[in-house]
């Protein structure tokens, strides 16, 4: 953080709110030694200010990546450049003493539409399994570019939400009611992700 020139009282404050911070297993509590709190409201911004030298080092090697909290996208558009990039992050991980889960991870290969099969028919790169859909961020995407997985799950999604309406407005609730529950669990639906629909 100082290498960031973030003042030295706020890299205090979060040093000392992370040493009061402790973590329940079983019975025992133990002190947080790496990583960040769940759910903490600092926690995304400290992770990418961690993953800053690794974002910048993918960049300046001519990779495209997305950082959010602690979920990461590459884009290699050749083979070359996404085993660079695979070598780039696994580096970065193992000297910030971080172990990455390849069953959570995964490669894509983006085609054109037309193309129906890949000519390649290994099953991982580098460990990394080779997926035909993959979920980011809450967001289905198929090796085409399609988002009609996601629409189908947003859709099943909203005719549930629509269901409890329509029950809770067959047994009176009044319009109040049934604007908030509108508001809270069918509208973020149609808002997340809308940009690239």
């Amino acid at each position: 953080m100082q290498d960031l020139n973030i003042e030295s009282d706020l890299i205090q404050t979060i040093i000392w709110l992370y040493n009061q911070t402790k973590i329940q297993v079983g019975d025992q509590e133990i002190g947080l030694g790496t990583g960040v709190i769940q759910g903490g409201v600092l926690s995304p911004t400290l992770f990418l200010i961690m993953f800053n030298d690794l974002i910048c080092e993918l960049t300046e090697s001519g990779i495209d990546s997305y950082a959010y909290a602690d979920d990461l996208a590459e884009n290699g558009f050749t083979k070359e450049k996404l085993l660079k990039a695979i070598d780039i992050v696994e580096r970065w991980a193992e000297n910030n003493k971080m172990k990455i889960n390849k069953k959570k991870s995964g490669v894509i290969f983006h085609m054109k539409k037309a193309k129906k099969k890949r000519s390649n028919t290994n099953s991982e790169v580098e460990g990394y399994p080779i997926k035909k859909e993959y979920k980011y961020l809450g967001i289905t995407i198929d090796s085409c570019m399609n988002y009609e997985k996601h629409l189908e799950l947003i859709e099943e999604k909203i005719k549930k939400g629509m269901k409890i309406i329509n029950i809770m407005k067959w047994k009176k609730v009044n319009n109040w009611k049934l604007f908030h529950i509108w508001m809270t669990y069918i509208v973020p639906h149609f808002a997340y992700g809308g940009l690239i629909f």
